[in-house]
């Protein structure tokens, strides 16, 4: 280039614009003197972006005129939105402009690369292209040659070598510079009032150092857009994230292509000047973004704009190594500890037990004694029958006491009392019984009419299938913040959503074409055919029509349109579809778009290119390459690639191997409001279900579809649960009955009538349950229907069989009648049937003390259930027994009981179970070396099952709540493995705060001057640690936008007013032309917050301004709900600032977000002063897990003690038999904790509930066992344990173990998955694990520590002798009261 440039301090390049360009204005070339700005309004506006100029002087000689000064302010508009947050960044950033567009010392560091002629009366229609002219120009002063074979100049380019005569410490420093003798013009002819203007600069090359371009881009690299979260070089550097250097950054902001700059500026880095062609390259100073400017600032940016003045991140807390002794983990190494010292303890109890039976083996005198007064009584005995009876219990008793083993230290005066109570209880029912066997009709009649009237109430029953209803307690915190956030903003919207993904379409890689050449690879699903084929599938959801009924039951059409969200509206009228379509506004035409060179030759941009700017660029109004197309959606809001792209790593977004559409649809309160929504999404699922496509794969859901599923899955496992309780129906049925050896009378021992009545009452007792508490409003579950019927039935069947088969097993006395012979066997058991029931009813009450309503109506619903079984049971089920037994003495067969048969001998049998049970497997159990190890091996399991149980996973995988063939489930499987970013969530400031003090908003904004430990800052500082809080990003801060946003700054600033009357004003967006609009601050208050009313007057109009070229600040789309004012508008009555979770795919996952947000709350509402709470949809339902392990002891803890309670009153006020029957059922329900780890079964409300029901159960299998212990009148514990195991043994393997387990494996093959794991695994880890403890491990453990035997009235008989005879010697081992002998 040869020229006769003047380059010296003091002259410019450019003087005044020259024309119009295709994006700007073009300046004119003027190589001469500076001139003083004269113009004052010009000087304020420069003064206030470019002070420095005006240091010395008002009217400082400059090289810019009035217009190119409105120009700049004009062009600096945008940019001050997205920098001037951070106030060393922005400095720097005008101090660029500053330097080339005015500086009077330009012609140094400019080079004219560029010029057109200029005719001022001519229009221009010139365009740029690339800088290249084939021309010679000249100029008043100059010749500029054109070299159109010149290579484009790069950043870091060299000069050629006969320029490089220098050396590196000639580089001039920013002081060197201003000592250069100024401009003498005086010297010059130069008219300076007029400067020439018949050149248009069309490119010019801006040399700067390097240490400038890397101070700029160093200050503004994490300046962030608090309306996306995105960093601001993303939107303004055209490279893909994380590619972006101070040289692309730089050449984008001088490509016209990116629809501000007017004409090509393309930088050069130097840092050494160049004396042959004059040139000293700009090398003013920079400012880092933790170092204060100084001028008109006295604060550095925020930390989330520059980390370097961040706060040391505090340490993430680690796990805690598990506490071991010597190398065992420490529980492991005390249970076994524990185990061993019981061990010791029980061999050592033996021990003794074995010394003092051989010291008291001789002993025999009281023995002798009372025998020969038996003889005596037994030659009287026709006159005195009882006298015979007592004293032969008074030889067993005494006999009872030379046996050590029989040593019971229980209170004696507990024991007679608790006999008493046993006796009259006993008699009670007694009666009871024979009055129903007496007069069966009436009380059948009578529980008819009763059941009938509670079944009533089955007409206002509510099934409560909304999960938040039935797991978050309507007073739980999440609870309560949910309704708030709800009915102050709105409930969070309706998602129909589809992951797509392209199985037989491969990566390719693609080659860029515009500014640096780099190979991208492009995932499968971003091929142009598949693009096009799923764009065809977005756009025919679009279109979708579905029908709906209004409340009159008019059917009317529904569109997308009549549902979805419209965050633009009004000014935007299209719905919210989150999808990368948006970036070619859902186009095909210009998805297919393709730009060729200037011979049509060569494709230079496609859909690739695009793709790469928006996804980096997501906010940008215009493509700045040659795409030349909005990233914005149709309706002007961006759409963020995190959400609508899956399966990329880091910011690699066009990598992805899924798209996501999601389509925004309006959510309500009211649940009928919800109605039309409802309806579209039907279609919606109707259609992609019936969607087909080779090419593509689909994993979708829409907001109803988990109601859906759990509705299908209902209904689809009611075969299921039916076949189970028919064939536990036709078990009780068929062994009810003792069947003879002739097959002829198989008909009369049946008991299926008796058997199917039994049933009946089992489902009466859940109808008049449901029915009672429906006639309270109290809504129902389906846990309770398909629980509560389940374990109904195990309580009232073991109840059935025992009452049935003691009076199979009674001998009918002399002179009775059946009614009597009924009355007499009920008393005798149905002290055991209350103490089950009422311990299981009492139990259940207590679980409502639960917060999870499903848990609470689970419990009451169960509770009464059990009490109104037992009543049915004592009552009815005796009428029909008393009914069927006088059928079977007349030998008149079930069910056809007009047929009879001529059998002569109808006497009771013991049964094949009660005769194995007695001569097989009690002695055998009770072998001393078969018990011995029956103890050890139970108690040392319970002991190891500890600390498996504390290893419990809490939560429910939301999968497992569907079927197993669920298209929800493939849904979520897809969300875990594609999806980048997790839930949305909410930090909400409740409540009026001081928004509009200087102080209140420091508090809560993230910008320079905010308090670093401010709302903003403190969740950008916990995204910055995501892997431990689970936020992934900062916050979209409405304050932030807002501080900027009402700036008077600009030719046509953000916030103006439409004057209407003298002190009315209309709002008067940016994209309006209206010269009567004013700026609604003074220009005086630039770089000032607004303050007092001032802040509250100018933010609805914030949130009204839709985003644009213009304005990007608009609150409207990102802010328009975030929001609410208080009645008279005057105030902020709450509002919230989002963001997201990260991606959570366990409930550990789930639960810990949560701790972390409510955590991070806490501290925010510290230093707020005022309440701030998090919320996110998925809070509500995991809220319950928080107190999980609490609430799980509470529950057990609650049901155990009232066994223990009801146990320790109905066992004759025994309290070590309440003890024994408490320890046993902990037992099973520990180590079906431990099943639960091994099994993978989570401990949740469902789980909880089996754990309670399990107790239930549990003492179903324990206390008829212990009872019957009790009341044995057995010598020795041995002999009870023998005599208890085959009496209530048989009845227990029969009456619950055999009949749940018919039930039990068929739901193995239920569809539902929560049957499967929740009810099929646990279900029958209750049965196998009680029916071990009651038959193997109970007697066994009774043989050894067996309770006191409780008194009978001939035992209180020889009590009385004994008491009462003189002179009767002690033995040894008697105390001092022979009658506690009698306890054992």
């Amino acid at each position: 280039v040869n020229t006769t440039v003047i380059r010296k301090k003091g002259y410019c390049t450019w003087y005044g614009e020259c024309g119009k360009s295709p994006t700007g204005s073009y300046n004119c070339y003027y190589n001469g003197p500076a001139i003083p700005l004269k113009d004052k309004k010009a000087a304020a506006i420069l003064k206030g972006l470019c002070p420095w100029f005006f240091k010395d002087s008002e009217e400082p000689a400059l090289c810019c005129d009035t217009v190119q000064i409105d120009y700049f302010q004009r062009t600096m508009q945008l940019p001050r939105q997205f920098l001037s947050r951070c106030p060393s960044c922005w400095h720097n950033f005008v101090q660029l402009y500053c330097q080339s567009t005015c500086s009077p010392d330009q012609s140094l560091f400019l080079e004219v690369t560029n010029v057109l002629p200029y005719h001022p009366k001519l229009a221009m229609n010139n365009t740029i292209s690339n800088g290249n002219h084939n021309k010679k120009v000249n100029s008043i002063h100059k010749v500029i040659q054109m070299d159109s074979n010149e290579a484009a100049p790069t950043c870091d380019s060299i000069p050629p070598d006969d320029d490089l005569d220098f050396q590196e410490e000639t580089l001039l420093s920013e002081k060197d510079i201003n000592e250069i003798n100024p401009l003498d013009t005086d010297s010059t002819d130069i008219t300076i009032a007029k400067p020439p203007r018949n050149e248009s600069i069309t490119a010019i090359t801006y040399y700067m150092t390097p240490e400038f371009a890397d101070g700029l881009f160093d200050s503004c690299s994490e300046v962030k857009f608090p309306g996306n979260n995105e960093k601001v070089l993303n939107v303004l550097c055209a490279a893909p994230t994380g590619y972006c250097t101070p040289c692309l950054w730089l050449k984008y902001l001088g490509n016209p292509n990116n629809g501000e700059a007017p004409f090509s500026i393309a930088p050069v880095f130097i840092d050494y000047p160049i004396p042959k062609k004059g040139i000293i390259p700009m090398n003013k100073t920079t400012y880092a973004c933790d170092v204060a400017t100084g001028i008109g600032i006295k604060s550095t940016c925020s930390c989330q704009d520059c980390p370097a003045v961040c706060k040391p991140l505090p340490p993430i807390p680690t796990q805690p190594k598990p506490s071991t002794i010597a190398g065992i983990r420490s529980v492991l190494f005390i249970v076994t500890l524990i185990y061993f010292s019981l061990v010791a303890l029980f061999i050592l109890i033996l021990a003794i037990r074995y010394i003092r039976n051989k010291a008291t083996a001789g002993v025999g005198t009281n023995v002798d004694k009372v025998n020969e007064e038996i003889d005596n009584a037994q030659n009287s005995q026709a006159s005195d029958p009882k006298s015979y009876h007592t004293l032969r219990n008074e030889l067993a008793d005494i006999r009872s006491i030379n046996d050590s083993e029989e040593r019971c230290d229980s209170s004696s005066v507990l024991i007679e009392a608790g006999s008493v109570m046993e006796r009259t209880i006993s008699s009670y029912f007694g009666r009871l019984g024979v009055i129903c066997a007496r007069h069966p009709i009436i009380v059948i009649i009578a529980w008819i009419i009763f059941v009938a009237i509670c079944s009533g109430g089955l007409a206002f029953t509510k099934i409560t299938t909304d999960p938040v209803d039935l797991w978050s307690s309507p007073t739980s915190r999440s609870r309560k913040e949910k309704n708030y956030f709800d009915k102050t903003f709105s409930p969070f919207y309706r998602t129909e959503q589809i992951i797509i993904t392209a199985p037989h379409s491969k990566s390719s890689i693609y080659t860029t074409r515009e500014g640096t050449t780099q190979q991208i690879e492009f995932g499968p699903v971003l091929q142009r055919d598949i693009l096009e084929q799923v764009l065809d599938l977005q756009l025919h959801i679009q279109d979708l029509v579905g029908t709906y009924k209004d409340s009159n039951g008019t059917i009317h059409d529904v569109t997308l349109e009549d549902v979805c969200f419209k965050p633009t509206s009004p000014t935007f009228s299209e719905c919210e579809i989150e999808s990368i379509f948006q970036y070619f506004q859902n186009n095909k035409t210009l998805l297919n778009k393709q730009v060729y060179d200037q011979d049509h030759l060569f494709i230079v941009a496609d859909y690739h290119d695009h793709l790469l700017y928006c996804t980096n660029n997501p906010t940008s109004v215009k493509d700045i390459g040659k795409f030349a197309t909005p990233c914005l959606g149709t309706n002007g809001a961006p759409t963020n690639p995190d959400t609508a792209l899956g399966g990329f790593q880091g910011k690699h977004y066009v990598n992805a191997s899924a798209l996501v559409i999601t389509f925004i649809v309006r959510n309500h309160v009211n649940d009928a409001d919800n109605a039309k929504a409802i309806a579209w999404e039907k279609k919606f699922l109707e259609f992609i279900k019936n969607y087909k496509n080779p090419n593509l794969t689909l994993a979708f859901s829409a907001q109803r579809s988990i109601q859906d599923e759990l509705n299908r899955e209902s209904a689809a496992d009611v075969i299921t649960i039916l076949i189970s309780y028919l064939i536990m129906f036709a078990y009780v049925a068929l062994a009810l009955g003792r069947y003879s050896s002739s097959v002829r009378y198989f008909f009369v021992d049946t008991k299926i009538t008796l058997g199917l009545s039994g049933v009946i009452m089992v489902l009466c007792s859940v109808v008049c349950s449901i029915g009672i508490f429906s006639y309270a409003k109290v809504p129902i579950t389906l846990i309770i229907i398909e629980v509560v019927p389940f374990l109904v039935l195990a309580v009232g069947v073991d109840n059935m069989f025992i009452l049935v088969q003691a009076l199979q097993r009674d001998i009918q006395q002399p002179n009775e009648d059946v009614e009597h012979q009924i009355g007499r066997v009920l008393g005798s058991v149905a002290p055991s049937m209350l103490l089950t029931s009422l311990s299981e009813a009492i139990a259940f009450s207590l679980g409502a003390i639960s917060n999870m309503p499903a848990v609470r109506t689970f419990s009451i619903y169960a509770a009464l259930a059990v009490f109104i079984d037992f009543l049915l049971q004592v009552t009815c089920f005796v009428a029909l027994l008393s009914l069927d037994t006088k059928r079977q003495n007349s030998n008149r067969y079930d069910v056809a009981c007009c047929v009879k048969s001529h059998r002569v001998d109808n006497t009771n049998q013991g049964g094949i179970l009660y005769n194995f049970f007695s001569n097989y497997y009690a002695p055998f159990l009770l072998n001393k070396v078969v018990k011995t190890l029956v103890v050890l091996i139970f108690v040392g399991l319970a002991l190891f099952a500890i600390p498996q149980a504390t290893k419990v996973e809490i939560g429910l995988n939301q999968s497992l709540s569907l079927p197993k063939d669920s298209y929800v489930i493939k849904y979520f499987d897809a969300l875990n493995e594609y999806l980048h970013i997790g839930a949305p969530v909410y930090f909400v400031v409740e409540g009026p705060y001081d928004y509009t003090s200087i102080d209140g908003q420091n508090k809560i904004c993230g910008s320079s001057g905010c308090s670093p430990d401010s709302l903003v800052q403190q969740i950008y500082i916990a995204s910055e640690q995501s892997n431990y809080t689970y936020i992934a990003e900062t916050t979209s801060s409405w304050i932030d936008d807002y501080l900027i946003w009402i700036q008077p700054v600009g030719d046509i600033p953000c916030c103006r007013k439409l004057p209407i009357s003298k002190s009315h004003y209309d709002f008067c967006p940016a994209s309006e032309v209206n010269s009567s609009c004013v700026p609604c601050l003074p220009s005086k208050d630039i770089g000032k917050r607004p303050v007092g009313k001032e802040f509250i007057k100018f933010l609805p109009w914030f949130l009204e301004d839709v985003p644009g070229q213009i304005c990007a600040k608009g609150g409207h789309a990102a802010y328009g709900s975030a929001i609410k004012f208080v009645p008279n508008r005057k105030n902020i009555s709450a509002t919230y600032f989002m963001t997201y979770h990260t991606i959570l795919k366990t409930s550990k996952d789930y639960i810990h977000a949560l701790k972390m947000a409510r955590t991070i709350a806490n501290n925010i509402s510290s230093v707020v002063n005022t309440t701030v709470f998090p919320y996110s949809v998925f809070y509500v339902f995991y809220e319950q897990y928080l107190t999980m392990v609490e609430d799980t002891f509470l529950s057990l803890g609650i049901s155990l003690g009232s066994v223990f309670l009801v146990t320790f009153l109905l066992l004759g006020l025994n309290i070590a038999a309440a003890i024994i029957v408490t320890m046993t059922v902990a037992m099973i329900v520990i180590d079906l904790m431990a099943l639960m780890f091994f099994w993978k079964i989570s401990l949740n409300a469902i789980s909880l509930v089996n754990l309670v029901m399990a107790i239930g159960i549990s003492v179903e299998f324990c206390s008829h066992i212990v009872r019957a212990f009790v009341v044995s009148k057995q010598e020795t514990r041995l002999a009870r344990a023998k005599e208890a195991l085959s009496r209530m043994g048989s009845s227990v393997f029969s009456g619950i173990t055999l009949t749940k387990f018919g039930g039990i494996i068929v739901l193995a093959f239920a569809k539902s998955q929560i049957f499967e794991i929740f009810y099929f695994r646990m279900y029958l880890g209750i049965v196998i694990f009680g029916a071990s403890h009651g038959l193997i491990f109970l007697p066994a453990f009774l043989s050894f520590f067996g309770p006191a035997r409780m008194i009978s009235e001939e035992d209180a008989a020889v009590m009385n002798y004994l008491r009462n005879k003189p002179n009767r010697p002690k033995t040894p081992t008697e105390g001092p009261n022979e009658s506690t002998a009698l306890l054992a």
